[in-house]
């Protein structure tokens, strides 16, 4: 018996180091408002015709993910440090596009903080919201400021256990049609959802979500500060970058499939507050607290992994790219660089005037999701022409499968960009 249990006692730690590190930080910090409302949106105003998405955005992802950790891993330099050979505009394109991005995607993160906590425990006050993401806001700073890296991947194993669990039982409760569920991931369609214009926009949001763009360096920068960037690690690499696709790909199913079922238009979705309403009709009470706690989680979660993850993107541009400094920094990872704490600034305090406005934060996660759209062509040709270098990867360059994936993607994104293009132009949008 004593046998028995040492060997479920090691299989339980192997699972648990299988599942954790980079890949689980990745898959939280990826997993919040911008995935859980543009799936919400799609699987409310279309149904379950739009799940074969999630698959074709799981392989794009997986084929991104992989190639930029193996450019860690394989050269020792971070992806910022890579790009950085084509021209120093590239790091100016990045902290750019980072900046835009931290400030759109922090007022709704804010404000849903606070908005969906404050649904799970209401406060006696009025401005309880406010109070909600005030304090998440204060512990989420607190997390990053002083424990970094190391501290977050330890609570995100709670948190991921909580998220999951609760997306889990809402679908269970939620009673979905199997049949229409497997038609979803079979049969491509683009079934409801009104007119033709605004589906673009769901899908254009949807890749942007999925695919990512420079969402998709946050896993990289992980990988740097976990210390996992030799040659030896590229069969680790190859791990994460699979478990942060099937993650996100179950997340993402999760989050349709349930909003499918609740059989809700997608106009009905406005405020933080529908995204909870919506199951809590269909399954009451226990259906609201639920996913009501696993929103919150997400949310939070997602707040603590993206500022993390860009903070040591932007410091080691900053550092090691602008201020050409990285000669003289060894081995030092990103996370200890002084820059670090400046972008953490930067990127998480300004955004707190959002409190005093009335916006909601459904649009604008939608509309930072469909932003990330637009340059993600140009992140991920710049990512194929890096990871195709011989010169620089050696025998470790993208597989032609690989380079046709990357291709296909930055395709996808360059058409939808057009058709909202075009819809913008007739006021269709």
């Amino acid at each position: 018996m004593i046998p028995a249990l040492a060997t479920t006692r090691r299989t339980l730690r192997r699972l648990a180091r299988a599942f954790s590190g980079p890949g689980l930080v990745f898959i939280l910090a990826s997993l919040g408002p911008k995935v859980i409302v543009t799936n919400a949106v799609a699987g409310a105003g279309h149904g379950y015709s739009l799940l074969w998405t999630l698959l074709l955005l799981t392989v794009a992802r997986y084929v991104v993910l992989e190639a930029s950790g193996r450019y860690v891993v394989a050269t020792g330099e971070s992806v910022g440090e890579g790009l950085a050979h084509f021209g120093r505009w590239t790091s100016w394109l990045l902290l750019g596009e980072i900046l835009l991005k931290r400030h759109l995607t922090n007022l709704s993160f804010i404000l849903l903080m606070g908005a969906l906590m404050n649904a799970v425990i209401p406060l006696w006050d009025a401005r309880g919201v406010v109070l909600w993401s005030l304090l998440l806001w204060g512990v989420a700073f607190g997390l990053m400021w002083w424990g970094r890296y190391k501290r977050v991947e330890k609570w995100f194993r709670l948190l991921g256990a909580v998220l999951a669990g609760s997306l889990v039982l809402v679908v269970v409760l939620s009673r979905p049609d199997p049949a229409l569920v497997l038609r979803g991931l079979t049969v491509p369609s683009t079934q409801g959802g009104g007119s033709w214009s605004s589906t673009m926009f769901v899908l254009m949001a949807l890749v942007g979500a999925g695919a990512g763009s420079v969402n998709s360096l946050k896993y990289p920068a992980f990988l740097k500060e976990k210390r996992w960037s030799s040659r030896g690690h590229l069969r680790v690499n190859r791990q994460q970058a699979l478990l942060s696709s099937i993650g996100l790909l179950i997340g993402a199913a999760l989050v349709q499939v349930a909003f499918a079922a609740s059989g809700q238009a997608t106009q009905n979705i406005r405020t933080a507050s529908d995204l909870i309403a919506v199951i809590g009709r269909l399954l009451g009470e226990a259906g609201r607290l639920t996913i009501a706690i696993g929103l919150s989680a997400a949310a939070f979660s997602t707040f603590v992994g993206t500022n993390t993850g860009y903070s040591l993107i932007a410091s080691d541009l900053v550092h090691n790219v602008l201020r050409g400094k990285g000669k003289h920094s060894g081995t030092q990872a990103p996370g200890a660089l002084p820059e670090y704490k400046w972008a953490l600034l930067v990127f998480t305090v300004p955004s707190l005037y959002v409190l005093f406005t009335k916006w909601q934060p459904i649009w604008l996660v939608l509309l930072a999701a469909a932003v990330e759209a637009v340059m993600l062509p140009v992140f991920v040709g710049l990512l194929l022409a890096l990871t195709s270098d011989p010169s620089r990867m050696g025998k470790n360059v993208n597989s032609w499968p690989s380079r046709i994936v990357m291709a296909l993607v930055m395709l996808a994104a360059l058409y939808l960009t057009w058709q909202n293009a075009l819809a913008l132009g007739h006021g269709d949008l």
